[in-house]
């Protein structure tokens, strides 16, 4: 903060001297004079208050996807009012890895020491062996990309969850009585949303979200038959796995994994909450190997790798089918029955 310091110390120093000559003016140039001081202790003011100001509003657009914009706020402010701060270049760490700028970003975190307590650093130094996102990265990951930033994946996961559903019914034909589904991935009440659409009677439904407004989004949902979601637990998808005892009809993962690449346990986790005849659908990112990919700040899956550990997990594969969103996004949809 030396700069708004340094500032402040001149502006009291001038301030001062002018309302000592003022004593010997004339009432009309006093009258300006002290307006002259009000105006002084406003400058001060916002230059004391011009790292929070900016920071915050770089933080506005980081949430709302203007990631340029939140980049120059960030800019703005280590470079003119706090040099070398740690929390700004934190987050400006956190715009380039978004934009996918890797050196970028790992250059702002390393510069941040230790501000990056969630250990961004670290997994984009050594991302080319990782086989999972840490927890605390993943969850202020989409914290940080629910807002008008992910207003687009929306719009493009809602066609995608169009066509994993008509599948996924058209696969299973004939739903079993009183059915619960569970959705692992919500995207905030797509999967749902489609379900109401398609499906003609009521079944319980439960979403998994961890995620504040998301959680919200998918409790204003409203359909033809009422409130879309039955249940929306508050709980990390991981943490769900490991702790639910509870067995469901129908389980789908629209992209709910993408945060590992070790399928194994998790199919395992979801084949002993599935009930017997029921049924499991997953959608994944295609990729020519399972790896993460910084294009896609996620993983991708090779297709029989993901094959071979739902057969591991006892699933019996149905229908594969591929989709594409367009010529760098393409999935693959797994329907499996227990």
């Amino acid at each position: 903060m030396f700069g708004v310091e340094t500032i402040s110390s001149a502006l009291k120093s001038a301030t001062h001297r002018v309302c000592q000559s003022a004593l010997r003016l004339p009432e009309f140039l006093r009258d300006k004079i002290l307006e002259a001081k009000e105006y002084f202790r406003l400058i001060q003011k916002n230059l004391r208050d011009l790292y929070n100001t900016n920071t915050n509003l770089g933080l506005y657009h980081l949430q709302k996807g203007n990631l340029n914009d939140a980049i120059f706020r960030f800019w703005l402010v280590e470079k003119f009012v706090a040099p070398k701060d740690a929390k700004l270049h934190y987050w400006l760490g956190w715009c380039y890895f978004l934009k996918k700028n890797y050196d970028k970003a790992s250059e702002h975190l390393r510069l941040s020491g230790a501000a990056d307590e969630v250990g961004l650093k670290n997994f984009i130094d050594n991302y080319k062996d990782a086989t999972e996102v840490p927890e605390k990265i993943w969850a202020l990951y989409k914290d940080l990309t629910v807002g008008d930033q992910g207003s687009e994946l929306l719009k493009c996961n809602s066609k995608i969850a169009d066509e994993f559903i008509k599948s996924l019914l058209s696969t299973i034909q004939e739903l079993p009585p009183q059915c619960s589904f569970l959705d692992l991935g919500s995207y905030g009440g797509i999967i749902g949303t489609q379900l109401d659409y398609h499906v003609s009677r009521h079944h319980d439904i439960t979403g998994i979200e961890d995620d504040e407004l998301l959680r919200l989004r998918m409790q204003e949902l409203q359909g033809d038959k009422g409130q879309i979601y039955d249940t929306i637990k508050d709980q990390p998808l991981r943490q769900f796995l490991d702790q639910n005892k509870k067995q469901y009809h129908i389980i789908m993962g629209l992209n709910a994994l993408g945060f590992t690449s070790k399928l194994g346990l998790p199919f395992k986790q979801i084949w002993q909450m599935t009930k017997d005849d029921g049924y499991f659908a997953i959608l994944l990112k295609k990729g020519a190997k399972t790896a993460w990919n910084n294009k896609a700040n996620e993983f991708i899956y090779l297709p029989q790798d993901v094959e071979e550990q739902l057969k591991l997990a006892r699933f019996d594969i149905l229908d594969i089918k591929e989709c594409k969103v367009d010529k760098s996004d393409e999935y693959i949809m797994f329907i499996c029955k227990k």
